[in-house]
């Protein structure tokens, strides 16, 4: 579980440090469906740490919570594109491509990119532009780990951020663990 909450510099401010543990945990506890998303990354992570025995709680109880709950709010048109929809799939397709089936992580960026162009691009995006970071953040680490291509390029979704170096120091070890990766 350390690795999620760790201060990350690329997700970090000049001015504001921290921004997972100040912005983005309280922002976990806003909606039901954003908060099982993040529990499923965070009981993977413990599981993969310390065991499947480490927790009490059934990590794929909280994908199929996450998953519903994703499923039922987009299909109505105002909830569908919410900064914490945005967040639940951002979270589901961090969990498939660390633990989870490449066709799920395909499936759930794919998804997160209509959301996005639905918002009108990455910059619309909530959290005073943590959102953002965190797509990116998650879609250059997620290419690394998979092999796959970034699926959030400048061509297509303009962004006053760049795509960060992916973390080979933290997901390294987890790459030969990760999807798609032989």
């Amino acid at each position: 579980m350390t690795h999620i909450a760790v201060p990350n510099p690329d997700l970090d401010g000049p001015y504001r440090h921290n921004l997972l543990q100040t912005v983005w945990f309280p922002f976990m506890f806003t909606d039901t469906t954003l908060l099982h998303s993040f529990m499923l990354l965070a009981g993977s992570y413990c599981s993969a740490d310390n065991g499947i025995d480490s927790h009490s709680f059934d990590i794929y109880a909280f994908r199929g919570l996450a998953i519903s709950g994703i499923n039922e709010q987009i299909m109505d048109p105002e909830k569908g594109v919410r900064d914490e929809i945005v967040g639940a799939v951002l979270n589901i397709a961090a969990y498939e491509a660390l633990f989870g089936e490449l066709d799920a992580f395909q499936t759930h960026m794919g998804g997160l990119q209509q959301i996005v162009q639905i918002r009108g691009g990455l910059g619309s995006l909530g959290l005073d532009g943590l959102l953002e970071k965190l797509i990116l953040w998650v879609d250059a680490n997620a290419a690394y780990l998979t092999g796959n291509e970034i699926y959030f390029d400048r061509r297509h979704f303009p962004s006053s951020f760049s795509h960060p170096v992916p973390d080979t120091a933290r997901f390294g070890s987890r790459r030969d663990l990760a999807i798609g990766v032989d």
